[in-house]
């Protein structure tokens, strides 16, 4: 069965002028509250001196740290909404799923906003010299912000440069794999357990024929079996590289893993020619490699009974 979805496609350019006018209206607020803060006088600071009345310096009176306490506040519901909108996140596709760098910028960010309030407290005095605390609050500052722009921001920024061409459309589909059809690139149906008699391979999905046209994107489920694989294998090579043997669990897990993904892209079928892209690959019909590739996943899949490596109980 084969079915090609007419879905419209999700993508969407943003153009230069678009950027440029969302970066001018996040900085107004800002510059507004900066001049406000430059040409107005707040009565709630004060000129403050030690006990001997022989250093002091500008500091907020007691009844302006309201202020500052409703500053604190809101900085630490910004941490709260990003705890969780990693959480939130969690199930969402690769391109959207930031919930391990959510969770690190978020920890990091509150240790050095910690770190910050502990200095704070201990050099809120009128003998401390107004550079110090100037420059506590834009450490902590510059250090909260780099760390969003570096484990956030950064890759995204990377990901664009490098001239990776992202397909969208599949990032919106059905969060569930109980909604597979949601998918505006392929439709899975038919999916159930098949156990084999070996007891290496405890399961496969059987989906139909996918048919995919030019521009469409990758299947979400497709996707998912990737990244389980490259889990899968990563644990595995962490586990048991440097000599250590194989156990047998891991050993049935990597050929069920590798199994359901060759199972999956070989029932993938592109419906566009070599000729469709300049200088690409042929994708259309078998070539050599790709007979040699299918060779090599179905013998490393296939069970014998001389196999190379022999896993440990």
């Amino acid at each position: 069965q084969r079915r090609v979805s007419h879905t419209p496609s999700l993508r969407k350019t943003v153009t230069a002028k678009e950027t440029a006018s969302l970066i001018a209206v996040l900085t107004f607020p800002q510059f507004v509250v900066q001049v406000f803060g430059a040409a107005y006088y707040n009565r709630h600071v004060e000129f403050q001196l030690d006990e001997n009345a022989n250093i002091g310096r500008y500091m907020c009176s007691d009844d302006g740290e309201w202020t500052t306490s409703f500053g604190r506040g809101m900085i630490a519901l910004m941490f709260v909404l990003a705890v969780m909108m990693a959480w939130v996140s969690r199930e969402l596709p690769s391109a959207f799923n930031e919930k391990r760098q959510i969770f690190r910028a978020t920890g990091i960010s509150m240790a050095i906003g910690m770190a910050a309030a502990i200095a704070g407290g201990d050099i809120q005095a009128p003998t401390t010299d107004p550079d110090r605390v100037v420059g506590l609050r834009v450490m902590n500052a510059i250090g909260i912000a780099t760390t969003v722009l570096a484990l956030v921001v950064w890759p995204k920024i990377r990901r664009v440069r490098s001239g990776e061409k992202v397909v969208m459309g599949s990032l919106f589909s059905g969060r569930s794999d109980s909604h597979p059809s949601s998918s505006p690139a392929t439709t899975v149906t038919n999916e159930y357990e098949v156990n084999l008699t070996s007891g290496v391979l405890q399961h496969i999905h059987v989906v139909d024929r996918i048919t995919l046209k030019k521009d469409d994107p990758l299947p979400r489920q497709l996707e998912l079996d990737i990244f389980a694989t490259q889990e899968t294998l990563r644990g595995i090579a962490d586990r048991c590289g440097d000599g250590r043997p194989l156990s047998l669990s891991d050993w049935k897990r990597m050929r069920a893993d590798v199994t359901n993904l060759f199972n999956r892209i070989d029932g993938i079928e592109l419906m566009w020619t070599n000729t469709d892209e300049a200088g690409g690959p042929p994708v259309s019909g078998i070539t050599d490699a790709d007979t040699d590739a299918e060779a090599s996943v179905t013998a490393a899949c296939s069970v014998t009974e001389a196999a190379p490596i022999v896993p440990s109980t």
